[in-house]
């Protein structure tokens, strides 16, 4: 196996390691913008920021984790888009 597949799979098991020892409190402590924060995760796991955004694997778990922490209330609900009225300036 090469060294960077080998590297991957490392950070995919990190991740899952990472992700049970988390309790709601210390995933609320990592929202920003509704979101985990990725700097916090990556810290977390003790894997590159990049790692979260380019593995394929490592960014389904993240989206599945945040998914049922959404579900849980630990993060707000997700908007699809902005309504019109809200995306303009208040004086028009």
């Amino acid at each position: 196996m090469a060294n960077g597949q080998h590297k991957a799979l490392q950070n995919i098991d990190a991740f899952i390691s990472w992700s049970k020892t988390m309790s709601d409190d210390d995933y609320r402590h990592l929202v920003h913008r509704g979101q985990l924060n990725r700097v916090g995760v990556s810290k977390g796991v003790g894997c590159a920021k990049s790692a979260l955004l380019q593995n394929p694997r490592i960014k389904a778990l993240l989206e599945e984790l945040e998914d049922n922490l959404r579900l849980l209330g630990v993060l707000p609900s997700q908007t699809t888009e902005a309504s019109p009225s809200n995306s303009l300036p208040p004086n028009f």
